[in-house]
C-alpha cells in the first residue's frame, strides 16, 4: 500500500488536523491568520505607497483587501492552489529567483514557512499582493505588498 502524503503541519500535535491526508485537507475551506503579519518591514510600509498614490488609495486598498480575503475564504484549498485566474495569480515564491528582492519570510528560528511561501494578487491590476505561507488550510499572512516590492518581475521594474 502506498504511503500517504501529508501537508506540513505547524506542530506534531495539531488537534484539528492530526496527520490529515492531503486529499482531505484540500477539501477544507481556506482560512487566514494574521499571526505572523509584519507591518514594519521597510519594503512593505503604507507610508511610501500613500505618498506615491495618495491617501484615498489606502481607503480603497483596505476595502479591496477585505473583499479578496472574504471571497477566498469560501474557496477550498485545492481551488486556491490550482486557480488559473489572472486576477488572483496565486503561486509559490521562488526565493532564488533574480526578480525576488528577499531571501525568505524572515520568521526567526523557522525556515519551514519559506518552503511553502505563496503570494497572490488582491485584484487584477491594482493594490499589489499578499505574501505568506500555507499550513494545512490556513494561509498565514506575512506581508501586504501594495507596491509590488517583493517581486520586481521579469522586466526588473516595480509596478
Amino acid at each position: 500500500m502506498p504511503k500517504k502524503q501529508y501537508y506540513k503541519t505547524q506542530t506534531t500535535s495539531n488537534p484539528k488536523f492530526p496527520k490529515t491526508p492531503i486529499k482531505k485537507i484540500t477539501q477544507y475551506l481556506m482560512r487566514f491568520s494574521f499571526k505572523y503579519l509584519d507591518l514594519t518591514h521597510e519594503l512593505f510600509t503604507f507610508e511610501a505607497v500613500c505618498q506615491q498614490y495618495g491617501n484615498d488609495y489606502y481607503k480603497d486598498y483596505k476595502q479591496a483587501l477585505l473583499k479578496r480575503l472574504a471571497s477566498i475564504s469560501t474557496w477550498k484549498v485545492n481551488d486556491f492552489r490550482q486557480s488559473n485566474s489572472r486576477a488572483l495569480r496565486a503561486h509559490p515564491i521562488n526565493w532564488l529567483s533574480d526578480t525576488v528582492q528577499l531571501t525568505g519570510l524572515g520568521i526567526l528560528n523557522n525556515s519551514e514557512p519559506d518552503e511553502c511561501a505563496y503570494q497572490f494578487n488582491i485584484s487584477l491590476s491594482k493594490y499589489g499582493r499578499i505574501i505568506g505561507f500555507m499550513i494545512d488550510n490556513t494561509f498565514f499572512i506575512r506581508w501586504l505588498d501594495p507596491g509590488h516590492q517583493c517581486d520586481i518581475g521579469r522586466h526588473g521594474k516595480r509596478r
